[in-house]
C-alpha cells in the first residue's frame, strides 16, 4: 500500500515529506524542486537532447527551520539514552516481523505508462529496466539495500514490516525526467507521479510503499516528455499573449510564451513553479487554449518528426505520447487560427410612452408625449467569441454593430436610472402587446440594465427594444373605507407573469423581486387574489379615475395605454363586502329509541362517516367526526343539502335456509330529525350516489380546509334550508326490516294466494313471497329489500280466496318478544278520510328494541266460516326456541359497518327475521301436531 493514493504533483510530494522526515531525519527531503547546486551524475546522452534550450536555472530552497524547542543539559544527557532505547525497540520490531521487497525500474521508453518490453517506439528502443534504484529507508529507519535478480528486478529482503520509502536517482537532474508508480498499472490511467525528494543529498525520485508478510511488489517507470504549442494567425505571424495550457495524466499546467518576438514568439510550453519546463506522465498530451476575439481555431496539427495523430475531445486536442519519438521527446501542437463568420447587427431602443408594447410615434399618451427613440443611452454587445463592442448610433436613431462574429451573442442596454425602476422588453417583430417578451435585468456591460440574447448570422439582425416604468399595488377595504387586512394569495401580472404580491403596508400589497418593485409590461397590468372568508367582492376600482377595471380569466385588469404616462403608478382598489354566512353543527345518531327524534344519553351518534354539504352558492363542503357531530362554518346561507354517508351493505351470514334476495343497497335508513316531535312524523331520505370536484374538505380538528374531490359515495339526502349564524342539524339513522307469514289453522299445506303490504307510517312497501307457496313475505321496494327507519311499522294483508284472517301478531326478531299490535278497519278510516282499502295492523316502533332490527308478522288464516260461526283458534306458535344463527340477545353495537363495527347488526337482524317468517307456519303446524 502507497502513501497519498490518488493524489498527485505537490500534494503527493508535501504527504511524502511529512512521513519520511518524521520516520528519519538523516535522510533529509526536499519538495518538489531540485537544487541546482547538486551534481548527481555526468548528464545521460539520452536525456540531454531538448529541441528548445531556455529553462532557467532552479534556485536551491532556503533551508526548514527547526521550530522544536531548545535542547537543555539534561535532555542532552537523556539523548543517548533515549536512542538507544529507540533503536532496540525497532530491532526488535524487526526481528518480530519481516518481509521481503521486489522492485521493477525501468526507462518507459514505449511511452504508454506500463512496463512491456514487447512494445517498441519511434526510435527502436523497447522498456528497459535500469539501476536508478538508490537505497530504501525501513519503517525503523535503517538505510537498506538491493540485490539485482536474474530478472534484473531490485530485490529487498527480510524488511521491517511497515512503511518502507524507496530513492530512485535521475539520470540527469530532477528538472529532466520524471518518476511515476506503474505498480499494477493496465494503462497510462492508473499511474500516479512520484515526488522528489532527496538521498543522502542528492536529487531522488520517492515511492512509499508499506511491507508485510506476505512481501510487496513496486514497479516504478521514469520518463521525460514535453510537449509545446505553436500557434498563428491565418496570415502566418505569431499569436502571442495567449492563454494556453498543456495537459497529461494528473491535470492541465498553464503555459509560457517562449518569447514575445523572434524565431519562438507564438510558441508556448508548461513550466514547472520552480522553474524548468514541465515534464510530462505517458499516455495522453493535450493542448486547449483561447482563441484571441474574432477568431477561432481552424486546424490543429501534432509533430515530432513526423506527424503525429490528433484528436479532438473535452475542448482540447490530444495526442498520445507513445507515438512520439522517444520518451524525452518533445512533440509539438501547431494551430491554425482562422477569423470568425461576422455579421451586422442594428438595435434600436424606445421609450414606450404611449404604454401598448408597440413602437408606433402616431399615437399620445394622456401626458401628451409619444413613443422616442433613445441614443442618449448606450448600448454595448458581447460577442460570440467573448469581445465587446459598443454601438454605433446612426442617423436613423438606432445602433449599429457592423461586422461582428456570428453566432450567440448578448445585447446590454444601459438604463436611465437603475433596473429597479425600469423594465425592458423584446418587441422585435410584435404587432400586440401579447407578442412582446419581458427581458431579464442585468449588471453586466459596465453598467447596470437589461439584458437581451440574439444569435448573429450572415443575413444580419434587428432588434427593437422598448422600456417602460409602469407599477402597480392592490389596496382592499370595507364598504366604509376600513383596511381589510390578510387577504392571501394575491397576484399581480403582466405580459403573460403572475408576480406574487406582499403586503407591505395593512391592506396594501404589491410585487417585488431582488431588485425592488417589479415593474410591468404595458398593455394590461392585472390582480387576482383569493375571497376572505365572509367577504365578497362588492367593487373593483383603480385611484385612477380615468382608467376602467375590467373582469376577465380570474382576474381584474387596467388598460395601460389609458395611463397618464409609461411611467405612472396605476392602483387598484378593492371594496369587499361582508356576507352572512352560516355555521351548522351536524349530530348523525342511531335512534336508539327508535322514536324518531334525539335523545342524548339515549340515543347514539355515528363517529367516523363523512358529510356532505351544498350550500346556496354551490360550493361543496366535506367533513368528519370523532364523535358523531359535524361541524361546517363559513358556508353561505339559504337553500342547501346535506348529505349522510351512508355504508353500503355487506353480505348477510350464509344461511342454508335463506332464500336467495337481492339485499338493499344501503345499510340505512335516514331521516331528517331536526324538527321532529315524534316517529309518526319521520319521513325517509332519498339515497343517491354523488361526485364532486372542486371541494373543502374542513378539519374536524383544527378547521383546517384542503381541497376534495369525492366519486360515487352513496348517501342519504337531506335538503335544509340555513339561516345566518349558527343553527344544529340532527339526522336519525336505523335499519329496520318487515317480513310476515301466512298460517293455515290446521292444514300441514302453506296457506296460497296471500297478498301484502308493508306499512311505515304513511309508506308502503309492497310484500314479496321469499319462496314461491310458502306464504312467507318480505317487504320490497324498487326489486331489492326495504330497509325502514323510526317509524310506526304495519302490514296490510289479505287472505287468499275463501279464507279470512282471524288473527295478526307480530314478534321482535331482535329479542323475540311479542308486540301489541292495533287494528283498524278500512271503515275507520273511511270516516278519518283515510281510504286505503283492507284492514291495517301496526306496531309502535320503541318496542322493536332496535335501531337494527327486524319486525315479523304472522297472519292467522282459516276457511271463511258460515254466517254466525267463529272460526277455530290457532296457536301461533311462539316461545319457540329461535333458529340456529340468530343472537341470543339483541346487539348493543350502534356503529355503522363502514366505520369499523363488528358484525353488522342489521345482517344479524336480518337472518333472524327471516328464518322467523319462512319456517313460521311449518314451526306453527308441527307444535299443533304435537300439542
Amino acid at each position: 500500500m502507497r502513501t497519498a493514493q490518488g493524489m498527485t504533483g505537490w500534494g503527493a510530494a508535501a504527504v511524502a515529506v511529512v512521513l519520511i522526515a518524521t520516520a528519519s531525519p538523516a535522510a533529509a527531503l526536499t519538495n518538489d524542486e531540485t537544487p541546482a547546486s547538486v551534481d548527481v551524475s555526468a548528464p545521460s546522452p539520452e536525456l540531454s537532447a531538448s529541441p528548445v534550450q531556455t529553462a532557467p536555472a532552479e534556485q536551491e530552497p532556503a533551508p526548514v527551520q527547526s521550530t522544536a524547542p531548545e535542547a537543555t543539559p539534561a535532555d542532552e544527557a537523556e539523548a543517548p539514552l533515549i536512542e538507544e532505547r529507540a533503536q532496540r525497540e525497532r530491532v526488535a520490531i524487526a526481528a518480530a516481523a519481516v518481509g521481503d521487497l521486489v522492485v521493477t525500474s525501468f526507462d518507459d521508453r514505449y511511452a504508454d505508462g506500463v512496463y512491456d518490453p514487447s512494445k517498441t517506439a519511434r526510435d527502436g528502443m523497447t522498456d528497459q529496466r535500469n539501476s536508478r534504484l538508490y537505497e530504501a529507508r525501513t519503517s525503523t529507519g535503517e538505510r537498506a539495500f538491493a540485490t539485482v535478480d536474474a530478472n534484473g528486478d531490485c530485490r529487498f529482503e527480510d524488511l521491517p514490516v511497515g512503511e518502507t520509502t524507496i530513492f530512485f536517482l535521475h539520470p540527469n537532474s530532477a528538472d529532466d525526467s520524471l518518476f511515476f508508480d506503474a505498480t499494477g498499472a493496465t494503462t497510462a490511467a492508473d499511474i500516479e507521479k512520484l515526488p522528489n525528494g532527496s538521498a543522502q543529498g542528492t536529487p531522488a525520485g520517492l515511492a512509499t510503499v508499506t511491507v508485510d508478510e506476505d512481501g510487496e511488489k513496486l514497479v516504478v517507470g521514469l520518463t521525460a516528455l514535453r510537449s509545446a504549442a505553436s500557434v498563428t494567425y491565418p496570415d502566418g505571424s505569431p499569436v502571442t499573449g495567449l492563454d494556453i495550457e498543456f495537459g497529461s495524466v494528473g491535470g492541465w499546467y498553464d503555459g509560457v510564451a517562449y518569447a514575445d518576438s523572434g524565431d519562438y514568439s507564438g510558441t508556448y510550453e508548461a513550466l514547472r513553479s520552480g522553474g524548468g519546463y514541465y515534464r510530462h506522465l505517458p499516455g495522453q498530451l493535450g493542448m486547449r487554449l483561447s482563441p484571441p476575439a474574432g477568431f477561432e481555431v481552424a486546424t490543429v496539427t501534432a509533430a515530432d518528426g513526423v506527424d503525429i495523430p490528433v484528436t479532438a475531445r473535452d475542448g482540447g486536442y490530444w495526442i498520445d505520447a507513445a507515438a512520439a519519438s522517444s520518451y524525452f521527446s518533445n512533440p509539438t501542437f501547431t494551430v491554425k487560427l482562422k477569423a470568425l463568420p461576422t455579421g451586422d447587427l442594428t438595435v434600436t431602443r424606445f421609450d414606450d410612452r404611449y404604454a401598448d408594447g408597440l413602437f408606433d410615434t402616431s399615437k399620445t399618451a394622456r401626458d401628451g408625449r409619444t413613443d422616442e427613440k433613445r441614443t442618449d443611452l448606450q448600448v454595448r454587445l458581447l460577442a460570440s467569441d467573448g469581445s465587446w463592442h459598443n454601438g454605433a448610433v446612426t442617423t436613423a436613431g438606432d445602433f449599429a454593430f457592423d461586422d461582428v462574429p456570428q453566432g450567440p451573442a448578448k445585447v446590454y442596454l444601459q438604463t436611465p436610472n437603475d433596473p429597479a425602476m425600469e423594465v425592458f422588453f423584446d418587441a422585435t417583430g410584435a404587432t400586440t402587446a401579447e407578442d412582446i417578451e419581458r427581458l431579464p435585468a442585468s449588471r453586466a456591460g459596465g453598467w447596470a440594465g437589461g439584458e437581451a440574447a440574439v444569435t448573429i448570422d450572415a443575413d444580419g439582425e434587428d432588434l427593437l427594444i422598448g422600456m417602460t416604468a409602469l407599477r402597480s399595488s392592490v389596496k382592499f377595504e370595507d364598504e366604509d373605507g376600513a383596511i381589510v387586512p390578510g387577504v392571501t394569495a394575491v397576484e399581480l401580472g403582466s405580459g403573460g407573469q403572475w408576480f406574487p404580491a406582499t403586503e407591505w403596508t395593512p391592506g396594501t400589497h404589491e410585487a417585488f423581486d431582488a431588485s425592488g418593485s417589479v415593474r410591468h409590461l404595458p398593455a394590461e397590468i392585472g390582480v387576482r387574489f383569493a375571497v376572505p372568508e365572509g367577504y365578497a367582492v362588492d367593487e373593483v376600482v383603480s385611484d385612477d379615475p380615468a382608467l376602467d377595471v375590467t373582469a376577465s380569466d380570474g382576474g381584474y385588469w387596467i388598460d395601460t395605454t389609458d395611463s397618464f404616462s409609461y411611467i405612472s403608478y396605476d392602483n387598484f382598489v378593492v371594496t369587499l363586502e361582508e356576507v352572512p354566512t352560516s355555521t351548522v353543527d351536524v349530530t348523525y345518531f342511531a335512534d336508539v329509541a327508535l322514536d324518531g327524534v334525539y335523545e342524548s344519553g339515549t340515543d347514539e351518534t355515528i363517529p367516523g362517516a363523512e358529510i356532505y354539504l351544498q350550500d346556496a352558492a354551490g360550493e361543496w363542503w366535506a367533513t368528519t367526526s370523532l364523535d358523531g357531530d359535524y361541524t361546517f362554518s363559513g358556508v353561505a346561507p339559504g337553500a342547501a343539502t346535506i348529505y349522510a354517508e351512508i355504508p353500503e351493505t355487506t353480505d348477510a351470514p350464509e344461511m342454508p335456509e335463506l332464500p336467495e334476495l337481492e339485499l338493499p343497497e344501503a345499510s340505512l335508513a335516514i331521516w331528517d330529525a331536526t324538527d321532529l316531535v315524534s316517529y309518526t312524523d319521520t319521513v325517509r331520505a332519498e339515497t343517491e350516489t354523488i361526485s364532486f370536484e372542486g371541494g373543502t374538505f374542513i378539519d374536524p380538528a383544527t378547521g383546517a380546509t384542503s381541497p376534495l374531490s369525492v366519486d360515487d359515495q352513496l348517501v342519504g339526502v337531506i335538503p335544509a334550508t340555513l339561516a345566518e349564524g349558527d343553527q344544529a342539524r340532527r339526522i336519525g339513522a336505523a335499519s329496520i326490516f318487515q317480513l310476515a307469514a301466512f298460517v293455515g289453522p290446521v292444514a300441514e299445506e302453506p296457506v296460497m294466494g296471500a297478498e301484502i303490504e308493508f306499512l311505515a307510517n304513511t309508506e308502503s312497501a309492497d310484500g314479496v313471497e321469499l319462496l314461491e307457496g310458502s306464504g312467507a313475505f318480505a317487504a320490497q321496494e324498487d326489486d331489492e329489500l326495504a330497509v325502514f327507519g323510526a317509524a310506526e311499522y304495519g302490514i296490510r294483508p289479505t287472505a287468499p280466496e275463501g279464507y279470512e284472517i282471524v288473527a295478526v301478531t307480530a314478534v321482535s326478531a331482535l329479542t323475540g318478544t311479542v308486540l301489541e299490535v292495533t287494528e283498524s278497519s278500512a271503515e275507520t278510516r273511511a270516516r278519518l278520510a283515510l281510504f286505503a282499502a283492507g284492514t291495517e295492523y301496526r306496531v309502535a316502533p320503541q318496542q322493536v328494541g332496535g335501531p337494527f332490527g327486524a319486525v315479523v308478522w304472522a297472519v292467522q288464516v282459516a276457511p271463511t266460516a258460515p254466517v254466525g260461526t267463529t272460526p277455530p283458534a290457532a296457536d301461533p306458535g311462539f316461545g319457540l326456541p329461535l333458529a340456529d344463527g340468530q343472537p341470543a340477545a339483541g346487539p348493543t353495537v350502534r356503529q355503522l359497518p363502514a366505520t369499523g363495527s363488528e358484525e353488522a347488526p342489521w345482517a344479524w337482524m336480518l337472518t333472524a327475521g327471516l328464518l322467523l317468517a319462512a319456517g313460521l307456519a311449518t314451526r306453527v303446524t308441527a307444535r299443533r301436531r304435537h300439542s
